[in-house]
This record gives structure tokens, C-alpha cells and sequence, in this order.
């Protein structure tokens, strides 16, 4: 069993010190956590999602409501080309939900990569 604060390599299960980037068996880089391209996979998907949705929600619904039950909603719920900062908002929201949630899931992770 390992203590607190200690864990062991994945490659070679040499014991790891939290205070150590290499590890000292295989001198693999050890990364605490979410990885940059995890946290910018992450938060790109997020936006995406959030953005997306924020422009269906100022351009598509409007257009279906008016068709479907002829009414006379403007597009961008009349805020007129001002209703593209709602889907910047819906952007940034994304960003900063995906990154919140790599850190989040990656949170305890302890793992060693080795670049070639």
C-alpha cells in the first residue's frame, strides 16, 4: 500500500515523490493532472457544444417558431447583430466549463509519458 503523497510509475513501478518531473527508474516526464492538450481538447469541445447551442437558441428557434405557428419573432429575439454576443458568451461559458472539467476529471491522476 502506498502512503499519501507517493505513487508509482506506470512503465516501470518505481516509486514516485510527488516533488519529482522525471522518474528516476525510466526517466519518463511525470504529469500531475490534466495534460495542456487535455485541458485545450476539453475546452474546445465545450465551446463548441455551448456556442452552437447559444446560435440555435438567437437564429434557428426563432425561424421554426415563425414558421410553425406564424408568428413574427426577429431572429436574434430582437436584438439584431448584437445577438452574436450571446453566442460569444455561450463560447466563453463552454471554454470555461471544459476547462473546469479536464482539471476536474484529471484531478488525482499521477502518469508518466515518455517522448520520443
Amino acid at each position: 500500500m502506498l502512503e499519501l503523497g507517493r505513487s508509482s510509475c506506470g512503465r516501470c513501478d518505481h516509486e514516485l515523490n510527488h516533488s519529482l518531473h522525471k522518474c528516476e527508474g525510466c526517466q519518463g516526464t511525470i504529469v500531475y493532472g490534466a495534460t495542456g492538450e487535455e485541458v485545450a481538447k476539453s475546452a474546445n469541445n465545450w465551446s463548441i457544444l455551448f456556442g452552437h447551442s447559444a446560435a440555435l437558441v438567437n437564429y434557428v428557434l426563432p425561424y421554426i417558431i415563425n414558421s410553425g405557428w406564424s408568428s413574427e419573432i426577429p431572429l436574434g429575439w430582437g436584438f439584431g447583430e448584437w445577438a452574436i454576443f450571446g453566442v460569444g458568451a455561450g463560447l466563453l461559458w463552454g471554454y470555461l466549463i471544459g476547462t473546469e472539467r479536464a482539471y476536474a476529471v484529471h484531478f488525482l491522476d499521477v502518469r508518466t509519458f515518455h517522448y520520443v
